[in-house]
C-alpha cells in the first residue's frame, strides 16, 4: 500500500471572513472591496494576492509597456496587506545551471555515510553547511569571501540583513532587473542554485540530525528557503509591484510580537503587531492565513486504525544534552511555544518536529519497526522527516525510491505466504500456489 492522499487544509473556520488556509482558493475567488490581510509573504500568501487582485481589478500595460494596476470601480475600498516576522518577499526565477534538482550534486551518498559513522549515527547541519561553502569557492569566489567566515545561523542574519537594507518593494524591483539580467545573459545566481540543492539534500537526511540541529532546520534554515530559494515567477514579481504602485498593496514587518483577535459575529480580525516600540491595531474585514501546509500529527491521521496499534508514530529525534531541552520545555510552559519536546527514558530528551516516522525508503515506523509493506507519501505527513519538500523533484525523487524498494521487495523469495494464481481467474479460490 502506498498511501499517496495529497496536502490537507483547514476545514473553514467558524469566524466568517478568517482563513486558516486559501486553499482551495475558490472560497476566497470573488469581490470583498475591505481592507484584506494576508498573512505571509511565501509563493502561497503571493498566490493568493494575485488570486485576490484578479476579481478586483485588471493589469494591463501603458504606452511604455510598465505594467499597471487599475482597480474596478467597485473596488475602491479594496486593498492587501502583507504580514510576515521579517518583512521580506520571495526571490525571482533566474538562470540555473543545473535545471533539476539532484539529492547528491554537492553532498556525495558516501561523503554522508561516512560523516554519520564518525558522527555517532548522526548527520549534522554544519556538515552539510560546510559543503554548502566549499561548492560556492568554486564557482563564485567572491561571494564565498564575504561568506567563508560563518557558519548557518550568521549566514542567514546576514542575508536577511542584505535584503532588509531597502524597502521591499523597491528590493524587488532591483531583484526583478537581476533576475532579467541572469536569464536573458543565462549566467545563474551559484549561491543560491547551491543553496536550493544542499538544502534539499539535507531533507533526505533530516531524520538523521539530533534535535538541536533540527531546531536550526525548522526555525532558522526553512524560513531563510521560504523566501531566497523559493523562485517566484517574473510575472508575478511584477503584479506586485504595480499592485503597490496602484496603492492597493502594501507589507508590514511584525516582528517576533504580534497576535490577532476575533470576535463571533462579526466578520475578520484585528491584528495587533509592535511598530517604532507601539501597539498598532489594524481592523480587517477579511484574513488569510497563507503560511503553506503544516505538518499533520498522529491523533489526525486518516487511517485510524495504523495509528491506533501503534503501526504509526510521531517523528521524533533526540537532544544531544539537556541545555537546549529543558529551554524548549520552560518556553513551552510559559506559552510562548507549543510543547514539542518531552523527557524520555533516563536523561534523553526528545524533540517531536510533528508528522510520522518513516525509514528511508519512505515506509511506516511504529512500535515493532518499520512496516514492510506499506509506504507514506503525503507530504503533511512527511513534513517531520523531510522538512523541505520541493514539490514535484521531491514526487518524482521519492516516488522512485518507493518504486526501487517495492521491485526489491518482489524479487525476493517470501517464504510461508501464500497467494492466488495472477492469470488463473476461473480456479477455484482454494487453489494457491506457494511462493519462495
Amino acid at each position: 500500500v502506498v498511501i499517496a492522499t495529497g496536502h490537507v487544509w483547514p476545514e473553514k473556520g467558524k469566524i466568517k471572513g478568517f482563513y486558516d488556509s486559501p486553499w482551495p482558493i475558490e472560497k476566497i475567488s470573488r469581490q470583498l472591496n475591505h481592507p484584506v490581510a494576508v498573512i505571509g509573504t511565501s509563493l502561497s500568501g503571493v498566490d493568493t494576492v494575485l488570486t485576490l487582485a484578479d476579481k478586483h481589478g485588471k493589469f494591463e500595460r501603458d504606452v511604455n509597456g510598465k505594467l499597471q494596476y487599475k482597480p474596478d470601480e467597485t473596488a475602491d475600498k479594496f486593498s492587501i496587506t502583507m504580514f510576515s516576522r521579517k518583512g521580506l518577499l520571495p526571490d525571482l526565477r533566474c538562470h540555473f545551471e543545473y535545471p533539476e534538482h539532484d539529492i547528491y550534486r554537492y553532498v556525495k551518498a558516501p561523503e554522508i555515510e561516512t560523516h554519520r559513522k564518525q558522527n555517532g549515527g548522526f548527520v549534522s547541519i554544519d556538515f552539510f553547511f560546510k559543503k554548502y561553502k566549499e561548492a560556492v569557492q568554486k564557482v563564485d569566489p567572491e561571494f564565498y569571501e564575504r561568506i567563508k567566515f560563518h557558519d548557518l545561523k550568521s549566514f542567514i542574519n546576514f542575508v536577511v540583513r542584505e535584503r532588509q537594507q531597502k524597502p521591499p518593494f523597491d528590493w524587488l524591483a532591483d531583484e526583478y532587473a537581476a533576475s532579467q539580467r541572469s536569464l536573458s545573459e543565462k549566467k545563474p545566481m551559484h549561491w543560491k542554485e547551491i543553496l536550493d540543492d544542499v538544502t534539499y539534500s539535507l531533507s533526505f537526511y533530516a531524520k538523521y540530525l539530533n534535535a538541536e540541529d533540527m531546531l536550526e532546520f525548522k526555525r532558522d534554515l526553512m524560513p531563510l528557503a521560504s523566501y531566497v530559494i523559493a523562485f517566484m515567477p517574473l510575472e508575478s514579481a511584477e503584479k506586485l509591484m504595480a499592485l503597490h504602485d496602484a496603492g492597493k498593496l502594501d507589507l508590514v514587518a511584525t516582528g517576533q510580537e504580534w497576535s490577532h483577535s476575533t470576535n463571533q459575529g462579526e466578520e475578520g480580525a484585528t491584528l495587533r503587531y509592535r511598530k517604532d516600540s507601539k501597539d498598532v491595531y489594524q481592523r480587517f474585514g477579511t484574513v488569510v492565513r497563507a503560511t503553506g501546509q503544516q505538518e499533520v500529527s498522529v491523533d489526525k491521521f486518516p487511517f485510524r486504525s495504523l495509528a491506533d496499534s501503534g503501526a504509526v508514530q510521531p517523528m521524533s529525534v533526540v537532544y544531544s544534552g539537556a541545555e537546549k531541552a529543558e529551554k524548549e520545555i520552560a518556553a513551552a510552559k510559559g506559552g510562548e511555544q507549543p510543547e514539542t519536546t518531552q523527557k524520555g527514558d533516563g536523561d534523553r530528551y526528545y524533540f517531536y518536529p510533528g508528522g510520522i516516522a518513516v525509514d528511508d525508503s519512505f515506509r511506516i515506523k511504529g512500535k515493532d519497526g518499520a512496516n514492510p509493506r506499506i509506504f507514506d507519501l503525503a507530504v503533511p505527513h512527511l513534513l517531520g522527516c523531510y522538512p523541505y519538500t520541493q514539490s514535484l523533484p521531491f514526487c518524482n525523487d521519492a516516488s522512485r525510491i518507493v518504486v526501487n524498494a517495492i521491485m526489491k521487495e518482489i524479487q525476493k523469495p517470501v517464504v510461508g505466504e501464500w497467494t492466488q494464481r495472477v492469470n488463473d481467474n476461473d480456479a477455484p479460490s482454494t487453489q494457491r500456489q506457494q511462493s519462495g
